[in-house]
């Protein structure tokens, strides 16, 4: 069976934005415009993912070439559980302490615990194109209960970073042949049971991440003409914290029982919970356009 993860609505909507930034800076720098939906599905092709699956409700364009991967996926089910995670986390933010930049970092913590919880019920990863999130800066905006439950699950979150066969540049049209040839090579299925490897909590984090890298680089030496190395990040639950027990319930309220059942059953069946981050390519895209903007800048402020 293939293996699939689960795009939530959120992450749909950050690829967008994603899109229309990139596409708006590379026209004014006079740069080729790079396809960010293209290269977020490119990418987690390469990071062991062979399908997708999107919420049903949801209307989605993917890349041609490859909406054959993407399949719809029913979450009708979890939509309570969900709406009580967002609630309770955003409901936890003094609004009137927060910046907007704040109000953002609280609504991406909800979406993270969001995609822990599907991750979790489904039993297969999900994908997502934000930041693993940090607390520190939330500190005096969450309720004080709220982010002592939240730091304690997110201290048990380990954040993996794995070598990745990334397609050179955009994954142009041109290309869409030979990253199916890299697909349908021998070498690409060994590589995608590395990374179903590491959702078994029976092996270590350093024995399957050395096994992912080693398959990496043995796609990136098969194609060295199409592919580069790139670091994905990934988002590894393999145990709840006890604090979880004395203050969930308070805290969450109707989403406590749901959600925490749900990671503890995932982790007692001996697999760990997995969030696949686009972000850390994200960030490299941006920041490469940025140091070309400021490349520009600078000489014509010393002109001046």
């Amino acid at each position: 069976m293939q293996r699939q993860a689960i795009i939530n609505s959120h992450t749909l909507g950050a690829i967008d934005a994603y899109r229309m930034v990139i596409k708006d800076i590379s026209e004014a720098l006079g740069d080729p415009v790079i396809d960010m939906q293209r290269m977020f599905y490119a990418l987690m092709i390469q990071s062991g993912i062979e399908r997708f699956e999107v919420p049903r409700d949801v209307v989605v364009s993917a890349p041609s070439g490859l909406s054959d991967r993407v399949s719809p996926v029913s979450l009708e089910t979890e939509t309570s559980t969900l709406d009580s995670i967002y609630a309770a986390v955003t409901g936890a933010a003094e609004s009137a302490k927060c910046t907007e930049a704040q109000l953002g970092k609280v609504q991406e913590l909800a979406y993270f615990l969001q995609d822990l919880h599907i991750a979790a019920v489904f039993c297969r990863p999900v994908v997502t194109a934000l930041d693993t999130p940090k607390l520190a800066p939330l500190r005096g905006v969450l309720r004080e209960d709220m982010f002592l439950v939240v730091d304690s699950l997110l201290s048990a979150v380990q954040i993996l970073s794995a070598n990745t066969p990334l397609t050179k540049l955009e994954l142009p049209k041109r290309q869409v042949t030979s990253f199916r040839e890299i697909l349908e090579s021998g070498l690409f299925a060994p590589y995608v049971e590395s990374h179903s490897e590491l959702e078994s909590s029976l092996n270590s984090n350093s024995t399957s991440l050395a096994l992912v890298g080693q398959k990496a680089r043995g796609l990136v030496d098969a194609f060295p003409d199409q592919l580069d190395l790139k670091k994905t990040g990934i988002n590894v639950l393999q145990a709840i914290p006890a604090l979880i027990d004395a203050l969930a319930g308070k805290v969450f309220g109707a989403a406590a029982t749901p959600f925490f059942a749900a990671l503890g059953e995932a982790i007692a069946s001996e697999r760990r919970v997995l969030v696949y981050s686009f972000h850390p390519v994200w960030r490299q895209v941006w920041e490469s356009k940025l140091d070309k903007v400021r490349t520009r800048v600078t000489p014509a402020r010393q002109e001046r």
